[in-house]
């Protein structure tokens, strides 16, 4: 539910209030019982920069390092444990993503896996039957020029998806989409 939440000039996330018209995001809001809102306002943000791929920890695929990263960055620790509620937010909140950016996120963790994988190849690595090197260098070195190719192809889905989603928010005559247009 991207158009749902935004980040203000300070840094601070933003709901909408069509948002509490969403009863698991509601559930989350009220349960919040001080005037500031808090702590929902930061559990808000925790949603957001777990699941938008607008978020600038969003290139971290692995869940548990975004999960560490964000806590920190929100909550100021690094223990913080999500519950139902803040799940069920997460599960609503990516309903609304475009294939374009679901498959965004997968080529990010594909491209992230490949990475772990030539960070800890070790060319020197014997068979120790055979004696002979376990990775062949020569396809190690085409992956490495391949690699190019995924992320110029990488950059060029991030640029669609930048379009997909700036053309579902802007109509004719550059304006912003209201609330209720389509």
């Amino acid at each position: 539910m991207q158009h749902l939440f935004t980040i203000n000039s300070k840094g601070r996330v933003e709901i909408d209030p069509a948002a509490l018209g969403i009863a698991v995001y509601k559930r989350l809001w009220d349960r919040d019982k001080t005037p500031t809102k808090n702590k929902a306002i930061s559990e808000l943000s925790y949603i957001y920069y777990m699941c938008d791929y607008k978020s600038y920890v969003s290139n971290i695929t692995d869940l548990d390092d975004r999960h560490y990263e964000v806590c920190k960055m929100v909550f100021e620790k690094d223990d913080y444990k999500i519950d139902s509620i803040i799940e069920n937010c997460m599960v609503q909140y990516q309903k609304d993503i475009p294939i374009s950016v679901s498959l965004l996120e997968d080529a990010k963790i594909a491209i992230n896996t490949l990475r772990k994988y030539f960070r800890e190849v070790d060319l020197m690595e014997m068979d120790i039957k055979t004696g002979k090197p376990i990775h062949d260098a020569s396809k190690f070195s085409n992956n490495l020029k391949a690699l190019a190719d995924n992320v110029d192809n990488l950059e060029k889905l991030e640029d669609k998806v930048k379009r997909d989603t700036a053309s579902n928010s802007i109509v004719r005559g550059g304006r912003e989409k209201g609330l209720y247009e389509d």
